[in-house]
């Protein structure tokens, strides 16, 4: 009896727990809801009634968008967080906004009689809600999210909204007129070659001072062991071709332009130092003379530089026939092109990284391609340096499939790349450093275990970070070697995915590919092991599987020093719930309700499932783990062991 009114209660709160999820505790707008520009209240509310959504006053109309309620009605002062369709102009007095009755479309309908959609859906929505996190929603029947205001980002971000791949945010024209402000991004209105021409281009420039401002790092010259800021700014006046230059002690950077991602920083020394003409730009007269000039200079530098590169081709073939003839493999190239034009990445040369390691000093890892190791860049900055070492086509090959992948891909949940050298045969990849090492360090070699809620947060991250790379990502991405050793922990912990090399890219329509085995033996899903199986983001989500087993039960896939029925951790946990035996796996300190925990196991063994299409998507798996859909228990499992 005990027992019946514990699972009654159970459902009582699921029940509860969903219902409190759904749209019907918000305050709901059903199909064919409409707002006008002359009725009271014009706009929607939160349930708070914090934010509002429909017709705000803008200059001599009205406009669409969401806002920050601080009065009883919009006023041209509202704090405007969202604006529907910039850049049309406002509407007049008698428009109005209809939630369709179909539910559709959201419509808006000027006094004339001009209809504008402002939310269009491949799917009818049954409601629509304006959330308390300033985020206007459509729901369908299940109710699913089918259209948000967050995916439609204008001039601002708030707490929980993300800026996705292609899209933008934008500012303003004003505060008062939400139209996007013309894109002017800050270019020079005159060339600096002129004063090449006139050699006298550090006497007509002054140098402007920038204190504590630094910028991305994009420099075309860079000059060691500059004894002070002046010294860097005579060579920035001394260079016609330089416009702005920084100095940290003791270097001297000269930046190319366009300039990008500038930012004060009250604890950093760098200093920028800009050149400002002395008495405004030249006179049209003056460009004139120096165009003529410019003309015969043009004549004598063309029959220079046509010389040059007949030259310098004949050099560069001798160079590549004796590279090609020397190594006897194929021939490096200074820097793969293809994969220059598809990403935006700092080269560094090899004695850059040479001295930022200190001739490779200090090794912190080592993998089947290559070594990693230790350095300092731009006066400090840690970075993790990646040195291939297979001189072969496989290891070239691994070098540009990372390249590609990382340098496309924009994820809090993977490991940036910074830069990259390729140069003879020196091939070597610059990461940001991650103080903490890797996942497998964390769980299998530190002294400290890590509670259940941080072992719940980093499997929740790397399961964000594949579905970005399976779903999310402009080219697809399987990763192809998930495991604890290719997950990093950055210096707060927070779990990010590593080591492309064994990748594969997948074309825009193109689910599944054919391809040879990869990864690591207990990692690998079944597919790798059948010549005629397809390979799918399905084959990431077993080693996932095998993976979250590790992080949930704290030990290692395989371990032979434990009982034979135990040894394969995949085949332990599934014996262990299918005689409801889960006690068994869960370590005594580990801080985790057995309803918690039980759900983390059949999360891990549907990952595992062998059948392919039985499998999840990430997608699925991220569902399953925050609770928004309930976790079946999972099918019989069949061992199958790579």
């Amino acid at each position: 009896m005990a027992k019946r009114i514990h699972i009654f209660l159970l459902i009582v709160y699921l029940l509860s727990k969903s219902k409190a999820q759904s749209p019907q505790s918000n305050k709901n707008i059903t199909p064919g809801s409409t707002l006008n520009t002359n009725s009271t209240p014009n706009f929607w509310l939160s349930a708070s009634g914090r934010f509002a959504f429909g017709f705000y006053p803008s200059g001599n109309g009205f406009r669409v968008g969401i806002w920050i309620v601080g009065s009883s009605s919009p006023t041209n002062n509202t704090i405007v967080v969202w604006t529907a369709r910039r850049e049309d102009p406002v509407v007049s007095s008698g428009a109005a906004l209809q939630f369709s009755v179909d539910g559709s479309r959201v419509l808006l309908r000027n006094s004339n009689d001009e209809v504008q959609s402002i939310a269009e859906l491949n799917k009818s929505a049954v409601a629509a809600s304006m959330l308390d996190s300033g985020n206007f929603v459509l729901y369908d029947s299940g109710p699913r999210i089918v259209w948000a205001s967050f995916d439609q980002p204008t001039d601002t971000l708030l707490v929980g909204q993300k800026l996705s791949q292609n899209t933008a945010l934008r500012s303003s024209t004003s505060l008062t007129n939400q139209s996007q402000r013309p894109q002017d991004g800050c270019k020079l209105n005159f060339p600096t070659g002129d004063d090449c021409l006139e050699d006298q281009g550090s006497n007509i420039y002054n140098i402007s001072h920038l204190e504590k401002i630094y910028w991305e790092p994009d420099e075309y010259e860079l000059i060691n062991l500059i004894p002070d800021e002046e010294a860097c700014s005579n060579a920035c006046l001394g260079d016609c071709n330089c416009v702005v230059a920084t100095y940290d002690d003791p270097v001297c950077y000269k930046l190319k332009l366009p300039l990008r991602f500038g930012m004060k920083n009250d604890s950093s020394g760098i200093k920028s130092l800009v050149k400002v003409r002395i008495g405004g730009f030249p006179k049209a007269r003056d460009r004139i003379v120096n165009k003529k000039v410019g003309k015969e200079f043009l004549v004598v530098g063309i029959v220079l530089i046509a010389f040059s590169l007949i030259v310098l081709t004949f050099a560069l073939y001798i160079l590549c026939a004796h590279h090609k003839w020397s190594y006897g493999i194929i021939p490096w190239r200074a820097s793969p092109p293809d994969v220059v034009q598809e990403i935006s990445l700092r080269s560094f040369s090899y004695e850059q990284l040479v001295s930022a390691t200190e001739n490779f000093k200090e090794e912190i890892g080592r993998g089947g391609s290559g070594r990693v190791f230790k350095g300092y860049i731009n006066g400090g900055k840690e970075i993790a340096v990646k040195k291939l070492i297979k001189l072969v086509e496989e290891g070239e090959m691994e070098f540009r499939n990372e390249m590609k992948i990382i340098g496309r891909t924009h994820h809090k949940n993977l490991v940036h790349l910074v830069g990259f050298c390729s140069e003879g045969s020196n091939r070597l990849l610059v990461y940001e450093f991650m103080k903490n090492g890797s996942l497998g360090d964390l769980l299998f070699k530190s002294e400290e275990r890590v509670n259940w809620s941080e072992r719940r947060r980093i499997a929740l991250e790397i399961a964000n970070g594949l579905h970005y790379l399976h779903d999310e990502c402009e080219t697809r991405i399987i990763h192809c070697d998930i495991k604890p050793q290719n997950i990093l922990m950055d210096e707060s912990r927070t779990a990010k995915i590593s080591d492309f090399g064994l990748s594969k890219l997948l074309k825009p329509d193109q689910t599944r590919t054919y391809t040879m085995a990869r990864g690591t033996r207990g990692y690998a899903a079944p597919e790798w092991y059948n010549n005629n199986a397809p390979i799918t983001s399905k084959a990431d989500v077993y080693s996932f599987g095998v993976m979250l087993l590790e992080i949930i039960c704290c030990r290692k896939k395989v371990d032979a020093s434990l009982r034979d029925e135990e040894v394969v951790l995949v085949d332990w946990v599934y014996q262990c719930y299918r005689a409801g035996e889960l006690q068994l796996l869960k370590s005594e300190e580990l801080d985790a309700s057995m309803e918690e925990f039980e759900k983390m196991v059949k999360i891990g063994l549907w990952c595992v499932e062998p059948e392919l299409s039985l499998r999840p998507a990430m997608k699925q798996v991220i569902s399953m783990m925050e609770g928004i859909v309930v976790t079946p228990p999972p099918l019989s499992y069949s061992s199958v062991r790579g």
